[in-house]
């Protein structure tokens, strides 16, 4: 985070923090949006970056976007989180 402050402060740019509030109807809306997508996808291979992301969110209460190269990485952390889901 230090290199994204040196960069913010050097362009002059003004970025603030999401209030909780804000940050929570976003999330919200981000799982309703994953569970439609993931309840109306078929191909298996579109949906199990879904399925990581919305278990990810469940897990930490944090967005994930990810590329599909990194879901091995992604599921691999989830391992010891997702038994509590």
């Amino acid at each position: 985070m230090t290199a994204l402050a040196v960069v913010v402060e050097e362009s002059g740019l003004l970025i603030k923090r999401l209030d909780r509030k804000l940050e929570r109807t976003l999330l919200h809306s981000y799982r309703k949006d994953l569970t439609l997508q993931v309840s109306s996808e078929a191909d298996p291979v579109l949906l199990l970056p879904k399925v990581v992301s919305l278990l990810y969110l469940k897990a930490y209460n944090k967005a994930l976007q990810a590329p599909g190269r990194a879901m091995c990485v992604t599921v691999s952390q989830l391992k010891g989180n997702v038994s509590g889901i």
